[in-house]
């Protein structure tokens, strides 16, 4: 039998570092570098399975992921 349905923290960090300050001040764009981190704790989340046995429960959630990225924008004249 599967663990039973329960309320759950899920939390999740977002961190940007501006490189703006690192290119030259007319420069048409910008730059930054981002990570995001989701379920950081690594949870397994369980929820109730609808037109199923009852008591029954199915996971949901995937476990911790994080993403890594550079962000570039363009800047209007």
């Amino acid at each position: 039998m599967n663990p039973a349905p329960r309320a759950y923290h899920l939390p999740s960090a977002r961190v940007r570092f501006d490189l703006a300050r690192h290119l030259p001040v007319n420069s048409k764009t910008g730059w930054a570098l981002f990570a995001y981190g989701d379920n950081l704790t690594n949870r397994q989340v369980w929820m109730p399975e609808w037109g199923g046995n009852p008591g029954d429960s199915i996971p949901v959630f995937r476990g911790r992921t994080v993403y890594f990225g550079l962000e570039m924008t363009l800047r209007a004249e």
